[in-house]
């Protein structure tokens, strides 16, 4: 009988064999997603232009930091745009590009650390146009911040497209890059390592032997270290390496996203029809509106009186401090003006039959609103008036007008019934314009010359900004005529600024010599200015005599804050 055979009377069954899916391995499985994505932006051209940014990013802000250097480089990167795409003279091409010469302009005549960012930015915003999107504020912010995000994945996956290039066979680079391969590597070194270690503890000439190979390899690598990055600057290069990437690579954001959130940028003429709802929602708006404004109305009474009419105000409480005081607040008032009027004509309350009604209160309120903003206006002017501009109060009028053009384009939205995202555009392009006029004026200028004058005319409360300011070197030509002042005590105080601001242009200067990257040219400027007075400075030369007249200067000014 066969052993093998089954026993007699049993049935033969048929074996079921199952499979058993053996799942890819997770390394394996982000390597090949990475290689993937590799796949689609790595070419030639793009990592040579990738690889030309960081060049000139190590070279003009890592080694130097300076004006010349930043519009080196924002050049640069844009002539590598223009190459990199077919120009073609479209508005939105043309804007950016006039953008970036005026920042280019900027960085040549002062450096300020905020036009980096603004110059990075910038070419982004370009490279978009480049591409054929329209310029569109919220559109590009969220295009920004999700390429940000993106380009981090692209930056993970570039060994991998290296490979590509490096191992042309598929077969070679999945065996390389496989787990199994890695074991085969670190298993043995390790287990190695652990031996040779037992074998010095046993042997002290295998240890002295292992000993004089370590001080060889130590004496060979001192040799040559000064020819390798160091760790910073390696953190810096892939630093550089993202951000040439998000330059290279945006991602335009789909307005269909936007418009789902805040509805259609066009005009929408239909009106929804009544429901409990909406019905609840116009009377909230309606007893919200009526309130505000009765509010407005008393609060606007009591500025008119006192800020307008000149009327006497409580003992304890001066004029000026009457003036500053308020203008943050009222400034706070008009932003959440904005808010209230966009929360209460969004979507279905822009297109309610009550509609007109609630118009007419907004419009009111509006009107009130811009009262509100002439007495904002006021408030500053007076506090400029008595001791001074500063930077601070630059920003205070810009941001005063920006709540007021935000507050106009409400009103727009609500009586001609547009969308919420129509109203986010044209607010941010606002917002927008007004940070890169303010970056882009000569600010530290303007505030001297404005002071300068006012002190030469007899006002010598503003001299409190004298010390009061950190003038940069633009400035520096416009507090001159200082030296000419009649008042004993500006004139030396000012003297003794512009001496040490002498000293420090000098050691600048010698300094951007041997690194001309970090020039500019108002610092070329107010040297030239100085030399002119150079003899009247030398009195001020003394480190002492400095100290007593500073002090001196002081002690005038600080009755004047």
């Amino acid at each position: 009988m066969n052993p093998t055979s089954p026993p007699a009377g049993k049935a033969i069954l048929p074996v079921q064999i199952k499979t058993v899916k053996v799942e890819e391995p997770l390394f394996q499985s982000l390597a090949d997603k990475l290689r993937q994505h590799a796949s689609k932006h790595f070419t030639g051209w793009r990592t040579l232009s990738a690889l030309l940014m960081v060049i000139f990013m190590d070279i003009c802000l890592y080694n130097s930091m300076g004006g010349f250097g930043l519009a080196l480089l924002t050049s640069l990167c844009l002539l590598l745009l223009l190459i990199n795409h077919n120009f073609r003279l479209r508005k939105d091409c043309l804007f950016s590009l006039v953008v970036l010469t005026a920042l280019i302009s900027r960085s040549v005549w002062q450096f300020h650390w905020a036009l980096i960012p603004l110059c990075l930015i910038s070419l982004f915003s370009f490279q978009l146009s480049l591409q054929g999107e329209a310029f569109r504020v919220p559109e590009r912010l969220c295009s920004f911040f999700i390429t940000l995000t993106q380009r981090l994945l692209t930056l993970l996956s570039y060994p991998f497209a290296l490979s590509n290039y490096l191992m042309p066979s598929p077969s070679l680079r999945k065996k390389l890059t496989s787990p199994s391969a890695w074991q085969t590597l670190l298993i043995p070194f390790g287990i190695g390592a652990i031996f040779i270690w037992i074998f010095c503890q046993a042997n002290p000439i295998v240890a002295q032997i292992i000993e004089n190979l370590g001080d060889d390899l130590d004496h060979h690598y001192n040799d040559i270290e000064i020819y390798l990055p160091d760790s910073n600057r390696l953190i810096t290069w892939a630093f550089f390496c993202w951000l040439s990437l998000i330059i290279l690579l945006p991602t335009a954001t789909i307005c269909g996203r936007l418009n789902r959130l805040f509805g259609p940028s066009e005009e929408l003429e239909e009106e929804l029809s009544p429901s409990k709802t909406n019905e609840q929602n116009a009377r909230n708006a309606m007893g919200v509106l009526i309130t505000l404004n009765l509010i407005f109305f008393l609060y606007n009474l009591v500025d008119i009186y006192y800020l307008w009419a000149k009327g006497e105000l409580p003992s304890g409480i001066p004029l000026v401090t009457y003036a500053h005081e308020g203008v943050f607040w009222l400034a706070t008032a008009l932003v959440m003006t904005t808010v209230v009027l966009c929360t209460i004509f969004a979507k279905e309350l822009n297109f309610h039959p009550q509609t007109p009604w609630l118009k007419r209160l907004a419009g009111i309120w509006a009107f009130q609103n811009a009262i509100l903003a002439l007495s904002a206006f006021q408030r500053l002017h007076l506090y400029i008036d008595y001791n001074g501009l500063t930077l601070m109060r630059i920003v205070g009028i810009t941001g005063i007008s920006i709540v007021v053009i935000a507050l106009v384009l409400v009103i727009m939205k609500v009586f001609k019934r547009h969308s919420s995202l129509w109203l986010l555009r044209r607010q941010s392009a606002v917002v927008v314009l007004a940070l890169y006029l303010l970056m882009l004026s000569p600010l530290d200028f303007w505030v001297a010359l404005f002071n300068t004058h006012r002190i030469l005319s007899g006002n010598e409360r503003s001299a409190v900004q004298l010390l009061a300011q950190s003038y940069s070197t633009e400035a520096v030509p416009a507090l001159i005529p200082l030296l000419q002042s009649q008042n004993r005590i500006i004139k030396e105080g000012a003297g003794v600024l512009l001496y040490r601001k002498q000293k420090e242009l000098l050691a600048q200067k010698e300094e951007n010599e041997s690194h001309w990257l970090n020039g500019e040219l108002s610092g070329t400027k107010a040297l030239k200015a100085l030399e002119g007075v150079a003899g009247q400075l030398e009195q001020y030369a003394e480190t002492s005599k400095q100290e007593k007249i500073l002090n001196r200067t002081r002690r005038f000014t600080r009755k004047h804050y």
